[in-house]
């Protein structure tokens, strides 16, 4: 009898430490950090406002990652960090014909 409950014991024991190995696999394996597009900070962001130049929207922001024909420039930043969800960060500048800023919107997770 007491050799039956010492083997169901270690089968119990090691039952729990291999399935809790499982749940650990996200914390034991390396995950490098992700940041992708252009690189948004508060800041910066916050120095934008209507009636900028596309020049000194540039010199703040940097290059756009895409721009549209409509005179549309898009800042997209997206960055992942360990085990954290995705964070993504947009904002969308138009510009009028004589390249001045005439609409802002932005969409981020400050």
């Amino acid at each position: 009898m007491n050799l039956i409950y010492h083997q169901l014991t270690v089968i119990v024991l090691f039952a729990l430490i291999f399935t809790s190995s499982c749940s650990m696999y996200n914390i034991v394996i390396y995950h490098h950090n992700l940041h992708q597009g252009n690189y948004l900070t508060k800041t910066d962001v916050d120095q934008i406002h209507i009636g900028m130049t596309k020049q000194q929207v540039s010199n703040i922001l940097g290059t756009p990652i895409f721009q549209d024909q409509n005179n549309t420039w898009y800042y997209i930043d997206r960055c992942k960090i360990n085990h954290q969800h995705l964070t993504q960060k947009r904002v969308i500048l138009t510009f009028n014909k004589s390249d001045i800023l005439t609409n802002l919107d932005k969409f981020t997770d400050y």
